[in-house]
């Protein structure tokens, strides 16, 4: 029967809402192994049941959601007998965090903000010795009478 079941990952098992992944089922069996089953349990289901999600050597998820976070497990098969893989974690997260949108917020209010308060300065306070020079010449010729 098939020996040494293991599930391959084509990037990190933590992923993207949105984005995609590969599970490769890789066994090493005399005969080979000719059928594979994947087997899936969800991370927001209260029973511990499996739930059959393909067959195949290669399980392709084309667009994750938070729906598929959970443990993913190949069964190989072959005329002797069968096999299963250890289980393999997927983690999928919203593509926008809430400390983000936070962030970003933050960022918003001070570039509207930054403008202003720069704006208020320059109309308080003189810009240079040549303004204050300015000032005070401006009553130099005027005639108090």
């Amino acid at each position: 029967s098939p020996l040494n079941v293991s599930v391959e990952v084509n990037r990190s098992s933590l992923l993207l809402a949105g984005s995609s992944v590969t599970l490769t089922c890789r066994s090493a069996a005399n005969p080979a192994a000719d059928t594979y089953t994947w087997w899936y349990s969800s991370f927001f289901s209260n029973s511990s049941s499996e739930l059959q999600v393909g067959s195949g050597q290669v399980l392709n998820i084309a667009s994750v959601e938070l729906a598929h976070s959970g443990t993913y497990i190949c069964q190989a098969k072959n005329r002797v007998g069968q096999s299963r893989s250890t289980e393999l974690l997927l983690t999928v997260e919203e593509t926008v965090h809430p400390f983000i949108v936070l962030a970003v917020g933050i960022i918003v209010i001070i570039l509207l903000v930054l403008p202003v308060l720069v704006i208020w300065a320059r109309k308080r306070l003189p810009h240079s010795d040549a303004d204050k020079e300015n000032t005070s010449n401006d009553y130099e010729n005027v005639i108090f009478g």
